[in-house]
């Protein structure tokens, strides 16, 4: 945990929270709570940032249930923000751009932004040759990774590492990249129809890469396709004028950073702004559900807009902090909605699909035990496969006792199953054209 994060307990609350001489960001977690857990990368960064203007504080609730009770937490993760000992705000959203409205409405200043002003120009990074520049170095580590075995425990990216260091430092890219060819790897194998090419697709993905190329600058033109594309990229859900015109504005900032400048921080906090500003504007009671043809305020957010900029407003940053398999996750969310939106799948069948899934499971699994240790590979292993057939049969019995249930849920996998081979083999092709005519990098005379 970074020094700029502390935790607290029953003991200490009142004087790390409700005496704190700053405003303090409480964060109730448990370490079972992926969820929780997958907010801690947005904590950092919020400490780095507020270095201390603002404080986040961490609540272990299973260690300490009595502040978890007196502030009325039943559900985890759940961010509250005091200021002077009060609450002022007992719901934070987990949206690090909306969080960071908050505390600059707070603290009176946007961080970074007076530094990023007055800051001169950064000096020109050194870029690292893909693969250290030595053919030899690619030719080992794809025979290497042609004969590996990859699977849940041994994650295609985790083979690319070597003795002297992870995947970065062997293909010289950043570690983004090997996370996004890992999604891909997994859709391949989860979808029958692909599942025997997932290994050779990952493999695919490495050799495609030049040597001596520029990865970072690969990875950062690949994001940008991502998110402003017309025909695959996140802009194509962008439904409205108003949501259009704030893409546009997202991937002017994106150009000017591809071309070398290096855009004010404060520009990009504005822009922030005006997602959550939209967002808010658009939760709102009276907000109209969506414009008509002759609406002369087109450009103000309507309830039409409001999953998109809520979606959206954390991905208003340079695409060099930019997380690459997040925006192709993202864009994977964006089209079940748009399957939802046609009517492939409800609330109302999850709703029905949780409770018949749990009748049928608790009345078949009795005999399954308890999840060995990982100490007993034998063990665990047979847990698993016996696991594995008390799913199928639930999945028989349901689709013996709840057959129209069973056929919606089949088409809402097919559904899944066809998104991720429509973007997978949409992100592979430009991967592929882009790794085609990628220049060298030019080392300094």
């Amino acid at each position: 945990m970074s020094l700029l994060i502390t935790d607290t307990t029953d003991a200490t609350f009142e004087q790390d929270v409700l005496q704190a001489g700053s405003p303090v960001l409480l964060d109730f977690w448990a370490p079972w709570c992926s969820p929780c857990l997958a907010l801690n990368p947005t904590m950092e960064r919020l400490a780095a940032l507020y270095d201390g203007r603002v404080r986040i504080v961490k609540l272990n609730v299973d260690e300490n249930p009595e502040v978890a009770a007196r502030m009325n937490v039943r559900s985890i993760p759940r961010l509250m923000l005091f200021s002077h000992g009060e609450v002022k705000h007992a719901q934070v959203s987990h949206s690090q751009a909306a969080i960071r409205a908050l505390f600059d409405d707070l603290v009176g200043t946007h961080a970074g932004s007076d530094a990023a002003a007055d800051a001169p120009a950064l000096p020109a990074v050194a870029v690292v040759p893909s693969f250290g520049g030595d053919p030899a170095r690619k030719a080992d580590l794809l025979r290497r990774l042609r004969d590996a075995v990859f699977d849940d425990d041994h994650l295609p990216a985790n083979s690319v590492e070597t003795e002297t260091g992870g995947f970065a430092d062997t293909i010289g890219g950043p570690v983004v990249l090997g996370k996004m060819f890992t999604v891909l790897w997994d859709w391949l194998r989860d979808d029958p129809a692909t599942s025997a090419q997932a290994d050779d697709g990952f493999v695919a993905l490495v050799d495609a890469l030049p040597v001596g190329i520029d990865l970072q600058r690969l990875s950062q033109v690949m994001m940008n396709w991502l998110l402003h594309d017309p025909v695959v990229g996140i802009r194509r859900y962008a439904a409205t004028a108003f949501a259009r015109a704030l893409c546009d504005r997202l991937a002017a900032l994106h150009r000017r950073e591809l071309n070398g400048e290096r855009v004010p921080d404060a520009e990009w906090l504005a822009l922030q702004r005006e997602f959550v500003a939209a967002g808010e504007w658009a939760a709102r009671p009276d907000a109209p559900p969506q414009h008509t043809d002759q609406d002369q305020d087109a450009l103000r957010p309507t309830l039409a807009d409001l999953r998109f900029v809520k979606m959206v407003e954390d991905k208003v940053l340079p695409l060099v902090d930019s997380d690459l398999p997040n925006l192709l996750l993202l864009l994977y969310s964006f089209g079940m909605s748009a399957a939802m939106d046609a009517g492939k799948w409800t609330v109302e069948d999850h709703q029905q699909k949780q409770a018949v899934y749990e009748a049928t499971w608790q009345a078949l699994s009795s005999s399954l035990g308890e999840e060995p240790s990982d100490d007993d590979a034998d063990a665990l292993a047979q847990w698993r496969a016996k696991r594995n057939a008390i799913e199928e049969q639930v999945r028989l019995s349901i689709r013996d006792t709840h057959p129209e249930l069973q056929a919606r849920i089949d088409g809402w996998e097919r559904a899944q199953r066809d998104e991720c081979r429509w973007l997978g083999d949409a992100v592979r092709a430009q991967f592929f054209a882009l790794c085609a005519c990628a220049p060298k990098i030019v080392a300094a005379g």
